[in-house]
């Protein structure tokens, strides 16, 4: 059995690619090329960014063209970073073994796992979370702000302590801190996770962070600036929750015979009631 996942219009977090495939959105080259990916995988997983108006409409429109029923589109509503990061966690789990099924029934405690917020130079064209009205006038003096998307959204001024004093950091923390983005942005974060980090006494901020590349052309579109830095990091343990996944029994789509955690199918949109293994 093989799973491959791909995020069409986004590049990968690291430099090995960890088992995702990237490609142009353009309709007609994806459609194409997940075809051709689907020749050789029992499914491919793509995902895409809830949050783009344009990329939702040239996705749907290029799972269309493709008409391969090999394909699952994967709605997800996380910003530009940690969009990557969970497909690249799903990634890794569909390297280890587990079906398209099992890592579609991953996504949710993957995203619940995951924390994610920025640094921006500015919130006036920040839709979610909204801005309070003297917010938006700070802004308009070239303020600074910390967006803090999950676990709980919110928009506070980007002081020294507001990581400490909000508690973003307080949860367990599996692998790496990633940052992408504005420079000052990244500066002013590795300045309070270190400063965080020495009073928790739990290592150093360089054996932790990663800076990656990967959101420029995206942050603009989710925080309205690109003048803005993300941070992404998880507590998800992914070889216990691939032990968990691996237990777990999935029916079958009664029309197109995947193996899905849920109605309708994400494979060929049926509600036929699903069917169980023999």
């Amino acid at each position: 059995m093989s799973t491959v996942i791909v995020t069409p219009g986004f590049v990968a977090l690291r430099g090995d690619r960890a088992g995702v495939v990237t490609t142009d959105l353009r309709p007609e080259l994806y459609a194409n090329m997940v075809t051709r990916l689907a020749t050789d995988a029992d499914a491919v997983l793509s995902f895409y960014p809830v949050w783009s108006g344009r990329m939702t409409t040239d996705h749907t429109l290029a799972i269309a063209l493709s008409g391969e029923p090999k394909v699952a589109a994967v709605p997800v509503n996380l910003p530009p970073l940690a969009f990557t990061l969970l497909a690249e966690q799903v990634a890794w789990l569909a390297g280890a073994g587990l079906s398209a099924g099992a890592c579609l029934a991953c996504v949710k405690p993957l995203r619940q796992a995951l924390a994610t917020a920025a640094w921006s130079r500015g919130v006036s064209r920040l839709a979610a979370p909204q801005p309070s009205l003297a917010q938006h006038l700070r802004s308009l003096a070239g303020a600074s702000f910390f967006v803090s998307v999950l676990p709980s959204p919110s928009v506070r001024p980007a002081s020294r302590t507001v990581l400490s004093d909000t508690g973003w950091l307080d949860r367990p923390l599996a692998g790496k801190i990633y940052l992408d983005g504005d420079a000052r942005g990244a500066r002013w974060f590795a300045r309070s996770i270190s400063g965080h980090l020495s009073q928790q006494r739990v290592g150093q901020a360089a054996d932790r962070i990663v800076v990656t590349s990967v959101t420029a052309g995206h942050r603009e579109e989710y925080y309205g600036t690109e003048r803005s830095c993300e941070i992404a990091l998880t507590a998800a343990d992914l070889r216990d929750l691939a032990a968990r996944a691996r237990a777990l029994t999935l029916p079958r789509c009664g029309w197109c015979g995947q193996g899905v955690p849920a109605m309708p199918c994400a494979f060929c949109g049926s509600g036929t009631a699903p069917r169980a293994d023999p």
